[in-house]
C-alpha cells in the first residue's frame, strides 16, 4: 500500500514537471512569436497601479508595477491591458502617456509593453525549466524507490559561514519562503517575511540572487515592521540557551524565542551585536555599534 502512494506521488511530480517545461517553453515561444510576426499598437495608458501578489507577512510580499492601458487592433477592435513593468520604467510614465504594445493577431488579448513580455527572455523559462526536471527527478525517485546518490556532506574547506548562509537559504526554499529585496536609506535590506537584514553589503552568494528574484520589499513595508525605537519596551537579552533548534532568549523580565538557522546567521554576520526583546510575541532586534541590523520575528510557541 505504501508502495502504491509513493509510485502515485512520482507519477504526480514527474507529470507537473513536465508541464511546467511545456508551459514555459510555450509561453516562451508564444511571446517570441508576437515580437516577431504579431502586430504592433499604439496604447494609452489609463492606471497605474503598485499591487501585491504572492504570500506575505504584513504586506510583505512580492510587489508588482503594473500598468492599465487601452488600443485598438488593426481590425479596429477597442483592447484593454494590463501588464506589471520594470519599475524604472512604471515611474518614468504617468496616466495618458502613449506606449507601444504587442499583440497576438489571431488572439489580441493576449499582448503586453514592448520589450517588457517576461518570458521574451530565454533565462526566465530556462530557470523555469531547472524547477521542472527538479520536480522530474524527485517523481522518478519516488517512483522507483532508488536512491541515485548519497548525500555528500559539505566540502570540509566550506567555511562555518558558508554552512550558516547555505542553512539559511535551504530554510526559506523549504518554507516556501519569498526571497525580497530592498533599500532603506542607505543600507541593502534582504528578508523572507520572517527576518530583515540591513546591510552595507551582502554576501557573495545571497547578492549573487538579486537577478533571479525581482521581487522588492518597499520602504513603507519596511517602516511598518519596525518596532518603535522609543517606545521603552526593549530589553537587552542577558541569557541565550538552544534547545530543539531554537534559541530562547532571557531578559530581566521575559523570554523570547528564535529559530535557530534566523540567529546562527545574524549573530555569524554580526558578531559585536546587542540583541533587544520587547516581548514574547514582539520583533527582535540586533544593534551592532548603535546601527539597526536586524529585525526577527520570534517563534510562537
Amino acid at each position: 500500500m505504501e508502495s502504491a502512494k509513493r509510485k502515485t506521488i512520482g507519477i504526480i511530480f514527474v507529470l507537473f514537471g513536465i508541464l511546467f517545461i511545456v508551459l514555459a517553453w510555450g509561453g516562451h515561444f508564444q511571446s517570441k512569436k508576437v515580437i516577431d510576426k504579431g502586430g504592433r499598437a499604439t496604447a494609452y495608458i489609463t492606471d497605474k497601479k503598485i499591487e501585491r501578489s504572492g504570500r506575505s507577512y504584513k504586506d510583505t510580499g512580492s510587489t508588482d508595477f503594473n500598468v492599465y492601458y487601452t488600443f485598438k487592433s488593426k481590425d479596429g477592435k477597442a483592447m484593454a491591458g494590463r501588464y506589471p513593468i520594470r519599475k524604472e520604467t512604471w515611474y518614468s510614465l504617468k496616466t495618458g502617456d502613449s506606449i507601444e504594445v504587442a499583440y497576438d493577431f489571431d488572439n489580441p488579448n493576449y499582448n503586453f509593453p514592448a520589450g517588457e513580455g517576461t518570458l521574451v527572455s530565454a533565462g526566465m523559462p530556462v530557470a523555469l525549466s531547472v524547477f521542472g526536471l527538479i520536480s522530474i527527478f524527485v517523481g522518478g525517485f519516488l517512483f522507483t524507490g532508488k536512491r541515485p546518490f548519497k548525500r555528500k556532506p559539505l566540502p570540509t574547506t566550506a567555511s562555518p559561514e558558508d554552512g550558516r548562509i547555505l542553512r539559511l537559504l535551504e530554510k526559506i526554499k523549504s518554507n516556501s519562503a519569498p526571497i525580497l529585496f530592498g533599500a532603506y536609506h542607505s543600507q541593502v535590506v534582504f528578508s523572507d517575511g520572517c527576518f530583515l537584514e540591513f546591510a552595507d553589503s551582502l554576501p557573495a552568494t545571497i547578492d549573487g540572487l538579486r537577478d533571479l528574484f525581482t521581487n522588492q520589499i518597499s520602504e513603507d513595508s519596511i517602516k511598518q515592521i519596525l518596532p518603535a525605537e522609543l517606545d521603552g519596551k526593549a530589553e537587552k537579552v542577558q541569557a541565550e540557551r538552544m534547545l530543539r533548534q531554537k534559541y530562547h532568549l532571557s531578559t530581566s523580565t521575559h523570554t523570547c524565542t528564535v529559530d535557530a538557522v534566523y540567529y546562527d546567521y545574524l549573530k555569524m554576520r554580526y558578531p559585536r551585536a546587542d540583541v533587544f526583546c520587547r516581548g514574547p510575541a514582539q520583533p527582535i532586534t540586533f544593534y551592532q555599534d548603535g546601527v539597526l541590523r536586524a529585525v526577527v520575528m520570534p517563534v510562537k510557541k
